[in-house]
């Protein structure tokens, strides 16, 4: 009977050791994902600054030009004084 119960003791035992390597293993995998995807955001995050400042530029050049555009015509059609 007590080597029973010691043989059931051992095999639970066994079998918490593997699943305490099992979890192990998967504390590592999700590690390694959450550093990728860190890693990933960053790279994303720099991109989206880099985006937004080409954005800025273009469209404080779009502006420029806009308004060096607009002056002229309107000295080019000069009214007629009466």
């Amino acid at each position: 009977k007590f080597s029973e119960k010691m043989e059931q003791v051992h095999t639970a035992y066994q079998k918490m050791g593997k699943r305490c390597q099992m979890m192990e293993q998967e504390v590592e995998n999700l590690t390694k994902d959450k550093q990728e995807l860190q890693e990933k955001f960053s790279e994303k995050s720099r991109q989206k600054r880099k985006l937004d400042e080409m954005y800025d530029q273009l469209r404080s050049e779009y502006e420029s030009v806009k308004r060096t555009a607009i002056q002229p015509a309107n000295d080019f059609y000069p009214r007629h004084q009466s």
